[in-house]
């Protein structure tokens, strides 16, 4: 089986001690990229605190971009609403990215409707004014996201700021 594929299962399944003997077999799977970014993407992705944390104390970089839009491993914890993770991974020094529409953290947590996800971006000093125009939007910042995507009590949450 392929090694990368093997991290990845390991990951998924939560098979640490797997992913651990891989890492050491193989250091350079750390910042292999699968069609989801890198194993950190896939960890976060995934909820897998453990793996996270083995991961960062392997050398991943928090900050590594990849997958579909080229984003962050915290933009994909909020994608999939995982709270736990994006709060491990801001104390560990994550930072946003809010150079895209498709890498902004907030509008992750904004699209999944994570009320709780906005009020930690927020206590961590998302810039939360920040527009963007393209393809779908025209001057769309966070607040009028919400009340595109029908988010009322996160629009509530990005009120009160």
């Amino acid at each position: 089986m392929n090694k990368l594929k093997a991290a990845y299962d390991a990951i998924q399944e939560r098979r640490i001690e797997s992913l651990e003997q891989l890492l050491r077999e193989d250091l350079a799977l750390l910042n292999s990229q699968t069609p989801f970014g890198p194993l950190l993407h896939v960890a976060a992705g995934a909820g897998n605190l453990e793996a996270l944390k083995l991961l960062l104390s392997c050398g991943a970089d928090i900050d590594a971009r990849g997958g579909t839009f080229g984003g962050d491993a915290l933009n994909y914890a909020a994608s999939k609403a995982h709270v736990e993770v994006c709060k491990f991974l801001l104390s560990q020094g994550a930072k946003f990215d809010v150079s895209e529409p498709e890498r902004n953290a907030l509008f992750s947590a904004i699209y999944v409707g994570s009320t709780e996800l906005a009020e930690l971006f927020i206590e961590y000093g998302i810039d939360y004014s920040v527009a963007y125009t393209g393809q779908s939007m025209t001057n769309m910042d966070a607040r009028a996201f919400a009340i595109e995507r029908g988010q009322k009590e996160v629009l509530a949450v990005l009120l009160t700021q």
